[in-house]
């Protein structure tokens, strides 16, 4: 029996956006592709298609369908087919979430975590 993929809420500081997915319900998806509640996220910029928006300000996009899958801790593998790393870790070109330059320089995939 096949059953149906389901859209997961992205937890607070999660990844939000297009291709990534919504935030929890009371959340705002920041114009950075986080989730949050603090003026940072839920003013100038924010992602109205991906969770609440505070001001007119709020940038509408479609939304992607996508599963979102839980944030990656430093030495845990990230990219495509794992996700991304939490805030403030990069996900190096080899694929591992970290914070050392080797992670967030050179070939450093911005798409799932920091980069300097």
């Amino acid at each position: 029996m096949l059953a149906a993929a389901s859209i997961e809420a992205v937890p607070e500081h999660g990844r939000c956006g297009s291709g990534l997915g919504s935030c929890a319900p009371g959340y705002c998806c920041s114009k950075w592709g986080y989730c949050g509640t603090s003026t940072i996220y839920c003013t100038v910029g924010c992602q109205s298609s991906f969770g609440r928006c505070d001001d007119s300000q709020a940038t509408t996009t479609t939304q992607a369908t996508s599963t979102s899958t839980p944030l990656k801790q430093r030495n845990e593998q990230c990219g495509s087919g794992f996700g991304a790393c939490a805030p403030g870790l990069c996900c190096s070109e080899w694929g591992w979430c970290g914070y050392s330059p080797d992670h967030c320089t050179g070939g450093c995939q911005a798409r799932f975590g920091q980069c300097s």
